[in-house]
């Protein structure tokens, strides 16, 4: 049984930051993942949405080149064109990712890790498994979408992860849920000519940024972007018939080419093996640590989505490279307590620390 000083689980924005972390402080490291190096952000969430909203973007300005005085022929999207380029932006980055992993001595599997033990894991292999040792484990799993049981199963009904992989841009969709996800593409569709529809069962959109700001990014997305933004309102009958699924939204009758599911994320652990390391998720999945990324196995940290904190690349990148700091060696650092966000929808939204009501609600002068 090979042992390694540090195995991280997970290579996604908090994984490889961490194993390369810890590879920089001397110890023997190695990352286990089980799907694409690089996880969910960099492969069907972060890069991908965040280039097709620059391309969407683009498209829009284009679009409006001529009040500027820019004269042009009338710009056309070749959708298939567009996801290709951001297959292989995701490509490159990915490639990025294993150079840097391999530059610090970093033994990446590519496999699905579990507990054995509280110093001992599991990695399965398609063609067999095997076990090794590890000092100090970091979980950092992160997070999948939520798909409600409701939805009905069917090819037009997806996830972001889903929608992300598409090769013909839809005519018209329907986005269950109003929160940054939803909204961040919602918005990149409908610049690029879709009639999209927003379904919020909330009393509003982006319910976590400030009553002001979320007002005036709603105004832009209805009367600029031509986006309907349905909320206080659950979807409900929904069906999928031939090329459409529809749905009511109250007294809403609702339509679309599809239905992007974007109702929030939950943690990935369920293939852990956790209480063999003697770790328990809490009652929502997440694996609880303290301030300085510890769970209640003194050997084993987590990071990241799969944490229950704040659901940020950025946040799981600086908890990453903490928590190997902290697991390799005697010196002890909290996480990061301000984190900045960017909400790329049209326009983007900014912002750090607690938002206004928060504060109120905390008794704070704003």
């Amino acid at each position: 049984m090979e042992t390694f000083d540090l195995v991280v689980i997970g290579a996604g924005p908090g994984g490889y930051p961490a194993a390369i972390r810890g590879a920089q402080l001397g110890a023997k490291v190695a990352i286990v993942e089980k799907e694409q190096i690089g996880g969910t952000c960099l492969n069907w969430g972060c890069i991908p949405t965040k280039t097709l909203i620059a391309a969407s973007g683009l498209f829009a300005e284009l679009k409006h080149a001529g009040r500027f005085g820019i004269r042009s022929a009338a710009p056309s999207v070749d959708f298939a064109a567009m996801m290709q380029h951001k297959k292989t932006v995701v490509g490159q980055l990915q490639g990025g990712v294993r150079q840097l992993l391999k530059a610090n001595g970093v033994t990446v599997l590519e496999g699905t890790a579990s507990f054995e033990g509280r110093n001992v894991l599991n990695v399965m292999f398609p063609d067999g498994g095997a076990e090794i040792a590890a000092a100090k484990t970091i979980i950092a799993t992160g997070s999948t979408s939520i798909m409600p049981g409701f939805l009905p199963k069917s090819e037009r009904v997806m996830d972001s992860r889903g929608f992300l992989e598409l090769d013909q841009l839809p005519t018209s969709m329907i986005v269950l849920g109003g929160g940054y996800i939803g909204c961040e593409l919602a918005c990149m569709a409908a610049q690029l000519g879709t009639n999209v529809t927003i379904v919020e069962l909330l009393e509003d959109i982006l319910v976590l940024v400030d009553t002001d700001i979320r007002r005036e990014v709603r105004r832009h997305m209805e009367e600029s972007l031509g986006i309907q933004i349905l909320t206080g309102k659950a979807l409900t009958d929904i069906k999928v018939e031939g090329n459409a699924v529809r749905g009511m939204a109250g007294d809403h009758a609702v339509q679309g080419d599809l239905l992007l599911a974007s109702v929030g994320r939950r943690p990935v652990t369920e293939n852990l093996a956790l209480q063999n390391a003697g770790l328990k998720a809490d009652e929502k999945g997440f694996v609880p640590v303290d301030d300085y990324g510890r769970t209640s196995v003194a050997t084993v940290y987590a990071i990241g989505d799969v944490t229950g904190r704040i659901q940020l690349a950025h946040a799981a990148t600086s908890q990453g490279i903490i928590a190997a700091e902290n697991a390799c060696t005697r010196k002890l650092r909290k996480f990061e307590a301000l984190v900045p966000a960017v909400i790329f929808t049209a326009p983007e939204v900014a912002s750090v620390g607690v938002s206004e009501q928060v504060a109120n609600a905390l008794g704070l002068d704003t």
